[in-house]
């Protein structure tokens, strides 16, 4: 049995006015040819499409009405319930204008720049500001800029003057203790004496005029002002000790001579070398020289006299303030330090006398 549904009645179909109901074969019912008439339900009435315009314009009051007095119609036709107020009393005034709202300042570049140059010079000077219970604090230490100390250096040391370089000679007492000798006396021809001028002539190595203490031909055009010297000896143990102090205009001086006489030096350094004077047409004296050392600013080598036996000098030169030490000891294989040793006791009475 086939069954067509009738259409809801909710639906209004409009293309099925009529339906004809076959019942099946046997089916109690209508009798076969005769038409079914269905029950029509009346439709609901259509409600009103919404509007999707613009609203309308509001209708006009009563005569002598504020402009507000217009009620706009709804999207359904009907006019809300506004109260109004009485048609027939004075005109009411209009609400007032509220006062236009002050021009926003403009902000203006200079203003972030300035404020990002106030943040940095406030870093810059390291300010710290705390706040607490309404007072203020300021660190007073870091508000304050640094500030360079202005405090005067101190002056270099005043020059050592000729009359202070025979201070600075060490007396036979005090090398004897340390050139590890019992007693240490005059040189057989000059005895103690101190002299006031350096030696002169030339030796075959020219050159390494330099290696012999206070040669005049070695401290020519070097500037310097005044010399001391002196000559000492230890017949028992067979030693021999020269000291020597010049003086130059300056420290820069004294320290140029320095320089240039570790130059001159290591140039001889490590070979052999004639300390004969050129004035004795016979007289060669060959020394091995070995390699020259800084100790603590001061510069020395040892010697070794070809065919001597073992015996040998040990020579020191530094400076301290405007004063050159020159010196050298000399005995039966000499090594270690004692020329050194000899050298900063020498120094060390160059700053008593400042």
């Amino acid at each position: 049995m086939s069954i067509h549904h009738p259409t809801p009645p909710s639906r209004n179909s409009d293309f099925e006015r009529t339906l004809t109901y076959v019942p099946a074969r046997g089916a109690q019912g209508a009798p076969r040819g005769e038409a079914y008439t269905p029950i029509r339900q009346p439709a609901p009435p259509l409600r009103p499409a919404p509007a999707y315009g613009p609203p309308p314009r509001p209708t006009d009051g009563p005569a002598g009405a504020p402009p507000w007095a217009a009620a706009p119609l709804t999207a359904f036709g009907a006019a809300p319930a506004w109260p109004t107020p009485p048609w027939g009393g004075p005109p009411q005034p209009a609400p007032p204008t509220p006062a236009p709202a002050p021009p926003r300042p403009r902000r203006r570049k200079w203003l972030g720049a300035a404020a990002a140059m106030a943040v940095s010079a406030a870093a810059v000077l390291g300010v710290v500001v705390s706040t607490g219970g309404g007072d203020e604090e300021v660190d007073a230490r870091q508000a304050t800029p640094t500030v360079e100390s202005s405090a005067p250096r101190t002056p270099p040391a005043p020059p050592i003057t000729s009359a202070q370089l025979s201070d600075i000679l060490l007396t036979p007492v005090e090398a004897a203790q340390i050139i590890d000798s019992s007693v240490l006396i005059g040189h057989e021809i000059d005895g103690t004496r101190i002299f006031e001028k350096m030696a002169s002539g030339k030796i075959v190595d020219q050159d390494c005029v330099s290696l012999l203490p206070a040669m005049e031909t070695a401290y020519q055009g070097s500037g310097f002002v005044a010399v001391r010297e002196q000559s000492l000896q230890d017949p028992v143990k067979n030693k021999r000790f020269t000291q020597s102090a010049v003086t130059f205009g300056d420290a820069a001086a004294a320290t140029r001579y320095l320089e240039a006489t570790k130059t001159a030096w290591e140039a001889c350094a490590n070979r052999s070398v004639d300390f004969g004077f050129t004035t004795l047409q016979s007289d060669h004296d060959f020394w091995s020289v070995g390699a020259v050392t800084e100790t603590d600013g001061v510069l020395t080598f040892t010697k070794t006299q070809e065919g001597g036996d073992g015996w040998s000098c040990q020579s020191a030169l530094t400076a301290r303030n405007n004063v050159v030490v020159d010196l050298f000891t000399c005995g039966d294989h000499v090594s270690g330090l004692t020329a050194v040793r000899v050298a900063n006791a020498m120094t060390n009475k160059v700053d008593d006398e400042q």
